[in-house]
């Protein structure tokens, strides 16, 4: 974990990840502001392809909790909007749904047996998204190009629509504009934007002139999109209302899997192969 300013923090790791070492696939803080204790503001939820699901108390550097996922990979993960529950999403094509407060499982959401309607997925599921207002809503996508809609209170998707690729932490939901942002890893129809209720496209951004095949997009300070990925091995802020380029860097040595920006500026960092870089609000390296 590094500080805002780029200066190494804190290193994460038990004896669990100590003797199996895998990859991280998802990280996500538990941002809960209603959450009174102190302690639990300083608490972040990652997914291990070795089959399991770590909480920790990273400013401790302890590890709370441990969800058992062995019979899968867990590849993706993200919180319900109150903070409640933990879904986790990964290779046997369901997601589980725990009570954080209890760690139990408490749901299994995947695909009926059913041959004529598609309600879930049918193959990894590499991005989840939670609605950020409505508590039992949210989406998720990977490797059989569609978008799932799930509701808590039904154990089978809702409803979904075809197209995204998704290989990575590529998807989120844009509430004040009630749209969803997909990112795919192919060579073309990379950033699109959806309208969350129809589930129609409304833009294709770079239809045919895509420069890199997408692992993250995310929405940023209400106003910009971050997309990375590799082939020109670049992170990019873009402009939502204009989608121009308003900064990023690019040309790195590997592709990008994964990246994030500061809740309060344009501050954003970046994994690119063995490599982690700082960028702050004027486009400077750290």
């Amino acid at each position: 974990i590094y500080s805002k300013s780029g200066q190494f923090q804190y290193a994460l790791s038990d004896n669990d990840t100590k003797t199996r070492r895998y990859p991280v696939t998802c990280l996500k803080f538990y941002a809960n502001k209603d959450d009174l204790k102190v302690d639990h503001q300083k608490m972040l939820a990652a997914t291990y392809t070795a089959g399991y699901v770590k909480i920790w108390h990273y400013s401790t550097q302890q590890c709370v909790f441990t969800f058992d996922e062995t019979e899968r990979q867990p590849l993706a993960l993200d919180f319900n909007s109150t903070y409640t529950h933990l879904f986790v999403a990964g290779s046997d094509c369901a997601i589980n749904c725990y009570d954080f407060t209890t760690k139990k499982l408490i749901h299994k959401f995947q695909a009926s047996q059913s041959r004529e309607n598609m309600d879930g997925h049918k193959s990894r599921i590499h991005a989840i998204r939670s609605h950020p207002t409505i508590e039992t809503i949210f989406l998720t996508g990977g490797w059989d190009d569609t978008i799932h809609y799930w509701d808590e209170r039904t154990l089978h998707s809702q409803k979904h629509f075809p197209g995204p690729h998704l290989c990575g932490d590529a998807l989120d939901i844009v509430a004040e504009h009630q749209v969803i942002l997909t990112g795919s890893w192919r060579k073309s129809s990379t950033l699109q934007i959806w309208d969350f209720t129809t589930g129609e496209l409304i833009k294709d951004v770079f239809k045919n002139n895509a420069t890199s095949m997408l692992y993250c997009t995310k929405f940023s300070l209400k106003e910009y999109i971050l997309c990375a990925g590799n082939d020109k091995n670049e992170a990019i802020i873009y402009d939502y209302s204009k989608l121009k380029m308003v900064g990023g860097i690019t040309d790195l040595e590997n592709g990008v899997y994964c990246a994030d920006t500061d809740v309060n500026r344009l501050n954003m960092i970046v994994g690119s192969g063995k490599n982690i870089f700082i960028v702050n609000d004027k486009s400077r390296i750290r």
